[in-house]
């Protein structure tokens, strides 16, 4: 499913280390993943607080991160569950 290999692609990210909403959706869309289905997922995993901004400044550049719910269950490796919950949440 291509929402999954989106999802797994920018938490894989986020886990090595923080990321620019720029740079998340230039090495995406190189794969041939949408800019608006990552912004989609990026917004859902914000609501959930899997990520946070970790800038003062409201830029559209924002650099994320994972918070520590996030890397706590990407650290038990259950990117699947957690891509799941991502996609079922409205």
């Amino acid at each position: 499913m291509q929402e999954k290999k989106v999802a797994l692609c920018v938490l894989r990210k986020l886990y090595r280390a923080p990321e620019r909403s720029s740079s998340l959706l230039y090495a995406l869309s190189t794969q041939g993943i949408p800019k608006k289905r990552v912004i989609t997922l990026l917004n859902k995993m914000y609501e959930m607080h899997l990520i946070k901004n970790i800038e003062k400044d409201e830029s559209k550049n924002r650099l994320w991160m994972l918070t520590r719910e996030g890397r706590h269950l990407a650290e038990k490796n259950v990117f699947s569950i957690l891509t799941n919950s991502i996609l079922t949440k409205e």
